[in-house]
This record gives C-alpha cells, structure tokens and sequence, in this order.
C-alpha cells in the first residue's frame, strides 16, 4: 500500500497545498520561480540555452530530445541531447546526437559538438541517451537506428571535442530497446532492454572496445521484463553501480533492482496491475539506493512515488505518493538525483490532465532535506515553458542543477539549464 507524503508549501508568502513555487534560482543569481509571468521572480536569464536553436524547419519537439545532464569536478554543466530530422523535411538520416558543455570563465555554453548519427532513434518510453562525466572523461551512450535494427553504442573522450564509439549490443541482436548509463573511477556500466530481457555490459572507459560481452541480468524465476519504460543505472558512493527497471511478472508490472554480482534481480515493488508504460529512476544516498516511479496502475491515480531500502534492496519502505500540481499528472520522464549530504530531487514532466487548481510551470520538481516531507514545484512559473525530459543533478556542495528540453512557442527552443543560486 502507497501513503501520500505531507507536502508544506508556500508561494509568495502564501500557504498552498502542494506546491512550493519559491524555489531559489538560475545561474547568475536569480530568485527563482517565475519564468514566464509566475510567480518568484526567475526571468529568462534564468535558463540559459545549452543547446542553440533548431533549425529552420526543424520540428521543435524533436530538437533538444533526450536531454541527459551531468556535472563536471567543478559543478559545471555539460548536457548531451538529441537533434533528429534536423532539415524538417521528414528524412531522419541526418538526425545526431550531441554534446555541449558550461565555460565557466566565458559563462556560456560551448557551441555543441556532434557525437554521433544515429538515425531516428527517438523511444517513446525514454532511454534514448545518457550522459556521465567522470573525472576529464566523457561518456554518451546512444541508441541507433539503421534500416530495421536498433543498437546500443558509446561514445567516450578525454577532451569533450572529439568522440569515439563503440556498439555494445551484440551485431543484429533482436529487440533492443531503452538504456541507461552511468560512470565512476573510470568505469562505465551501461544497460539496455532487449527482447524481453536487460542486458547488462560494463569495464573501463579507456578500453571500451574491449570488454566482455554483454550478459542477461538474472530475473527471478518465471519473470521477463517490460519494454514499457527505461532502466535507471547509476553508482554508489563506493563506486558500485546498481539498476532498477521494470519486470513483467505474473502479468503485472513490478520494478526490480540488480547490482553486478547479485544472483537474482531483487524486487522493489510490485503493482499488482497490468504493464502500461511507466517510468524508474534509482540515485544513491551513500551506498543506499532510492528511486522514483513515476506510474498509475489499476486505481492508483497517475502520481510519481518514492522508495528506499537500507539493506541493498533487499527490503524496500512503502511506496509514498508525491503530490501531484492541481490537476496535471506527471509524465513518464521521471529523474532523481540524491545530494552527499542526504537531500533529493525529483524532476518530472507533465503527462496530461488539467490546471485546475495547477500552481507551478513545468517541468515539476519535488525536494527533500531527508526523503521525507517533500516540496514539489518548478522554477518556472506557470505558462512559462513546455517542459519534457528532464534531468537533475546535485553539487558537491549541494546546489541543484536542472536541465530539460523546452517545446513552447514564443519561448527559446531546445536544452535550457537551471542552476540553484549558490549562496543559498
């Protein structure tokens, strides 16, 4: 059984239920909150454009697709994002997938440098790419698709100019599908659905081309997974990596955590509902796994839900609701990030639904000093962007970093990044 978390909020010095619309800002000192006519105060200047702009013709909702954040040593942003049908003119052969990264002395985004084409390798449940950054180290992995067959690939680099890629997913394998990846002391763990399993390949960045073939994760008996969403790999502050993702069992949808090492995949939590689309996200507090679901099954209302186990997944604490912003529903493109010092944010897209009674813009963010009580607003005020595939990110010094792609007419197009005001 779920519980719903109690929310405390307040906008503009006014208690509201559910929505905390005075979150700290950008990354010169903003105030948060408002982008668009909101409230708080953020303004354009706020968010600025990583990405460029699409170009002529290009339809915007397939410019800036994907986004994937990651942090440099210094707490930079760097995002890699997909540009498909980059002419508009409906051939998806010239779609790429690139790479840009913050100078922090010129305090601008670099101009984005290609990784790699990749065909229209666009998935609707997510998975598409995954940046990490580990030390000078770079690392994307990609989807691609040539002809009928859709491949798993990374690219790595030493500098973030030039990238050389490698496919993982065996030649010709069948059914490949939503991937994840992550990094840490110069490894590189990466997972991708295929067919009805979750294959599994990792070793050191500096010699990609060499590691062992991918391997099947263990499911427990009986079990297959669902292609209905995208796994979530990331490491734990020892350097070791854990996944969770979902598994078709018995016909309902359950969510399973695997580290490299267990026998078996563990279970997180079971739905007891059939296999609609869903999406997963896993952080670390330590060596702790957390994760985010976002999900609605049987007459569970669409809401994102929180876990967390203690004991290397194999308890998990009751799944608590989010609460969700009036009337809109998350989307499936939920993201969660936990900070060395314990706090975690949530950061989701909408997914349907209305406003009534909606307070704050897009994409929403959920946060919490302890994965307790939780905020759950946006930086952007209400109307100010249309929001999708976001990505979140902590500091070292605990400040967040948040970055999404951004479809709304009027407004700059592409992969705007947020930062949380440092002397907050």
């Amino acid at each position: 059984m779920s519980r719903v978390l109690a929310v405390v909020s307040i906008v503009a010095g006014v208690v509201l239920s559910g929505c905390n619309c005075s979150q700290p800002g950008g990354p010169d000192g903003g105030t948060g909150g408002g982008a668009g006519g909101g409230t708080g105060g953020s303004t354009a200047a706020d968010f600025p454009r990583a990405s460029g702009a699409p170009a002529t013709g290009q339809v915007p909702g397939n410019f800036g697709y994907g986004v994937s954040l990651a942090l440099d040593a210094q707490g930079n942003p760097a995002v890699a994002y997909g540009s498909f049908d980059q002419n508009g003119d409906g051939d998806f052969s010239d779609s790429a997938i690139f790479f840009a990264a913050y100078d922090a002395t010129a305090k601008t985004f670099k101009t984005p440098v290609q990784v790699a084409q990749v065909g229209d390798s666009r998935s609707s449940v997510g998975g598409t790419l995954q940046l990490a950054i580990d030390g000078t180290h770079v690392a994307v992995a990609y989807l691609k698709h040539t002809g009928a067959d859709w491949e798993a690939w990374l690219a790595s680099s030493n500098d973030g100019a030039t990238f050389t890629s490698t496919q993982l997913s065996a030649p010709a394998a069948a059914g490949v599908g939503a991937l994840s990846m992550a990094m840490s002391a110069g490894n590189g763990h990466v997972v991708w659905n295929q067919g009805d399993e979750l294959h599994y390949r990792g070793g050191p960045l500096a010699t990609v081309s060499s590691w062992t073939a991918d391997i099947a994760v263990p499911l427990p008996s009986g079990d297959t997974i669902t292609a209905n969403g995208a796994p979530s790999v990331a490491v734990d502050s020892a350097g070791a990596a854990g996944v969770v993702f979902g598994l078709n069992e018995n016909s309902t949808l359950t969510y399973g955590f695997w580290r490299p090492g267990f026998s078996v995949a563990k279970v997180v939590f079971a739905t007891g509902a059939g296999n609609d689309t869903w999406g997963v996200a896993l952080a670390f507090a330590g060596t702790s796994p957390r994760v985010a679901m976002s999900h609605g099954f049987g007459s569970h209302p669409d809401v994102v839900s929180v876990t967390t186990s203690s004991d290397d997944g194999a308890t998990w604490s009751a799944p608590a609701d989010l609460a969700n912003d009036g009337g809109q529903i998350p989307a499936i493109d939920v993201t969660l990030a936990a900070s060395s010092a314990g706090a975690s944010a949530v950061s989701y897209g909408i997914g349907g639904g209305n406003l009534d009674h909606t307070v704050c813009g897009t994409p929403k963010v959920a946060r919490s000093s302890a994965f307790s009580t939780w905020t759950v607003c946006s930086p952007a005020g209400l109307g100010g962007f249309d929001a999708h595939h976001p990505s979140v990110a902590f500091t070292s010094a605990g400040k967040l970093v948040l970055a999404f792609q951004n479809v709304l007419p009027g407004t700059p197009l592409g992969v705007l990044v947020w930062r949380e005001k440092s002397s907050l």
